[in-house]
């Protein structure tokens, strides 16, 4: 396991260092009111991600690996009606879509664009199937693979938007971006697609996802955490600070890219000694170790952010993105308190009831969404990354609190 861990590291930071050059390049090449079309695309893509799942892919993130052995029907229907869903629930997310890029359209944009917007509903489609794809092969452990669908394809997508947008300009840039997902669905459709069997799908059991709604009413509140406030500034600000908050968002979710890839399949591993707690704890425990020593490296990068930002987004031509320096620190910040609280707060999502995993993620998004539109209402856009911190200082009490307090509960718990 730690051996994979080490390569998909490998190949992750690959990945955040290429995609992040491609994006800092478009970004320094064009004005903020264009690179802001890109962030359009960002936010259209996580809405179909996020609202076209339903817990299938939780519940099978939960249980595949003991299901692989004797429970393979089941395993089977789950993932037929896992892809199923998103087709149907796309198709349905279209309409508020629609209404919400004629809104930008007209009030961000001056009713210009609304071609290039609409085009972001093919890619948002897509892009929802890769995902869910990506998470059914994670949650066979198979994380390259998974890497793959979800990160490599995605690195190829920009190299390719990167190669069209020196040669011809920003539309190439953006076109390749939309329909790159399609491909990578032919492509990647064949890796899950022993385990799906369309004749188990009956139109009358459609709706029997909501037995495992709060699975997917946990995912929504996910999205409301870490991806909504960059929605809700595509609303209220002008695109010239929508793409500014965007670009330092980018910074974030390197990090946590970065973290994620190392630590997830440490983490999942637990999953195999859930009825013997030696093993469990002995295994948390070296993790644990693993991630000490890595927030002792988070402080020195989060140091050298600091000195050096100013210089950095000056010297590059980044200046012109307002307040986009103290958005970075920011979000260096809230990607170093993601960090020290990732073990735990991992190991708490893989094992405590949906119910309660909801109530954390809806009380962290309340403060968070108070925070971001008290810091606009005051006209203190200086401030506005500010919330993200809040978000990340939250969780990391709520999830070492729970953890600490339900830990020996959790083991040989009935799966979900």
């Amino acid at each position: 396991m730690l051996k994979q861990s080490i390569l998909f590291i490998f190949l992750q930071l690959l990945n955040l260092v290429v995609g992040l050059f491609t994006t800092l390049y478009v970004a320094v090449n064009v004005e903020p009111e264009v690179y802001s079309l890109l962030v359009i695309y960002l936010i259209i893509a996580g809405l179909y991600m996020t609202f076209t799942a339903v817990g299938y892919e939780t519940i099978l993130i939960r249980n595949a690996l003991n299901w692989q052995n004797n429970k393979l029907i089941k395993l089977k229907n789950f993932i037929t009606y896992a892809i199923i869903t998103r087709i149907v629930l796309s198709f349905l997310l279209t309409i508020p879509v629609i209404l919400y890029l004629f809104y930008i359209s007209e009030n961000k944009f001056n009713s210009s664009k609304l071609e290039i917007l609409m085009l972001f509903i093919v890619s948002g489609c897509f892009t929802s199937l890769n995902n869910s794809i990506g998470l059914i092969l994670k949650s066979f452990n198979r994380y390259i693979s998974s890497f793959c669908v979800i990160v490599l394809g995605s690195l190829i997508t920009k190299l390719v938007a990167f190669a069209a947008f020196n040669s011809i300009g920003f539309i190439s840039f953006i076109l390749v971006m939309v329909f790159s997902p399609m491909i990578i669905f032919i492509l990647s459709y064949r890796l899950i697609s022993n385990y799906i069997d369309y004749s188990m799908f009956r139109g009358k059991y459609f709706w029997k996802f909501k037995r495992y709604m709060p699975f997917g009413l946990l995912g929504y509140a996910k999205y409301l955490v870490g991806q909504s406030d960059r929605f809700i500034v595509s609303l209220l600000l002008t695109p010239e600070i929508l793409a500014s908050y965007s670009l330092a968002k980018q910074v974030q979710e390197v990090g946590k890219a970065f973290i994620e890839g190392f630590f997830d399949p440490l983490c999942q591993k637990v999953i195999a000694y859930k009825n013997q707690r030696d093993k469990l704890f002995s295994h948390i425990n070296k993790v644990k170790k693993i991630s000490y020593i890595m927030i002792f490296i988070g402080f020195i990068v989060f140091s050298l952010i600091i000195l050096y930002i100013e210089n950095v987004v000056t010297a590059y031509g980044f200046d012109k993105y307002q307040y986009l320096d103290t958005f970075i620190v920011f979000s260096a910040f809230s990607s170093l308190l993601y960090l020290c609280y990732k073990v735990e707060g991992t190991l708490v999502s893989l094992f405590e009831s949906p119910n309660q995993l909801l109530k954390i993620d809806l009380f962290t998004w309340a403060l968070s969404m108070g925070a971001l539109y008290t810091v606009h209402t005051l006209d203190a856009d200086f401030w506005l990354f500010s919330s993200r911190v809040l978000v990340e200082f939250i969780l990391l009490i709520v999830f070492f609190v729970v953890w600490n307090k339900n830990k020996s509960q959790y083991i040989g718990q009935r799966s979900l």
